[in-house]
């Protein structure tokens, strides 16, 4: 089986051309983007029943 080759995002075109910065830094993002999906999961756990992707 063939691998997709590694990436990642880069702003760098979106800074340039429209002046644009992000509000909050990578790490920050991340860390309130899991505490969002811990503290709503009564929202996103109906999702995985009805999700088509099947776990191997």
């Amino acid at each position: 089986m063939a691998t997709a080759p590694r990436s990642r995002a880069d702003s760098s075109k979106i800074r340039d051309v429209l002046g644009w910065k992000p509000q909050i830094d990578f790490d920050a993002g991340i860390r309130e983007t899991v505490r969002w999906y811990a503290d709503h999961r009564a929202w996103w756990e109906p999702l995985l029943r009805r999700s088509p992707v099947v776990e191997r």
